[in-house]
């Protein structure tokens, strides 16, 4: 490969709103959460075609001999059928002039092979079809593969405790979403918690929640067994509230693309004080 073919396929060379085409896969370049950008392939996946994110970005092995195009998402529309058959369709002046077939791919982790364009002759319009963007097919990252930067591991809040102690991960915790205090629980020498004339007597200690074995402590009891405050100050109610919200977004919003998940989050995030 020669060096004007490797500057070709740096990152930095494309625009977010086009789409790469070479002799094997189809590429797009999206944005991601550290303010840089990511490599996605398009892949058919458990029966469905998905942007799927590349931590090589362009496979070398394709780009070596191939013959490198872009075209603009604005001019390219596309039908899935069958969940595993695709068409994609270039436009003019909302003409179909050309399109390509993608179908039954052998292994629905291998992305399809790129077949070349085929003349549409005479052009068709395309409002006569049902179509879609391309921008549309929802992408997908397997977190499995991705790698914690070395500079986040040593990153530290004002408090002086690293990122990957200060917070549990959500996936450790089998109850993540069940906070209700067990029936017996025993407050020892607290005072009751009555409304007397809208008066609301609070506990003199605070016991918080071990997700760890389903029991509550005071913070003197987290201290004797972990020997720190980490767990203690991770099961503050804010931050357990926030984990609960946070985890059920996720959850009902992971089919959108990356962007409008990140816009829709970012406002979300806000809302909290």
């Amino acid at each position: 490969m020669n060096t004007g073919q490797l500057e070709k396929f740096s990152i930095e060379y494309y625009s977010d709103d086009q789409a790469i085409f070479t002799d094997n896969f189809i590429y797009r370049k999206m944005k991601n959460l550290n303010n840089t950008y990511d490599i996605y392939v398009l892949t058919l996946l458990n029966n469905q075609f998905v942007w799927n994110k590349t931590n090589d970005c362009f496979h070398v092995d394709d780009i070596q001999n191939s013959n490198i195009t872009t075209e603009n998402f604005c001019d390219l529309r596309c039908i899935i059928k069958n969940n595993n058959n695709l068409t994609i369709y270039r436009i003019y002046e909302n003409m179909i002039t050309d399109y390509i077939d993608l179908i039954n791919c052998p292994n629905e982790k291998q992305t399809h092979s790129r077949r070349q364009w085929n003349k549409l002759n005479p052009p068709l319009d395309i409002n006569e079809l049902q179509t879609m963007s391309l921008l549309d097919i929802p992408s997908h990252i397997d977190l499995t593969n991705e790698e914690i930067e070395e500079e986040n591991q040593t990153e530290t809040y004002p408090e002086g405790i690293p990122l990957d102690i200060n917070f549990e991960p959500l996936c450790g915790w089998e109850n993540l979403l069940e906070r209700d205090p067990p029936d017996d629980i025993n407050f020892k020498n607290n005072k009751d918690v009555s409304f007397n004339d809208l008066e609301l007597n609070i506990p003199n200690v605070e016991y918080r929640y071990d997700p760890y074995d389903d029991e509550w402590f005071t913070k003197e009891e987290f201290l004797d067994y972990y020997g720190g405050l980490v767990e203690w100050n991770n099961q503050d109610p804010k931050l357990v509230l926030r984990r609960e919200q946070y985890y059920q977004f996720s959850e009902t919003f992971k089919h959108l693309s990356n962007k409008r998940f990140e816009f829709l989050f970012n406002k979300y995030e806000k809302t909290f004080v």
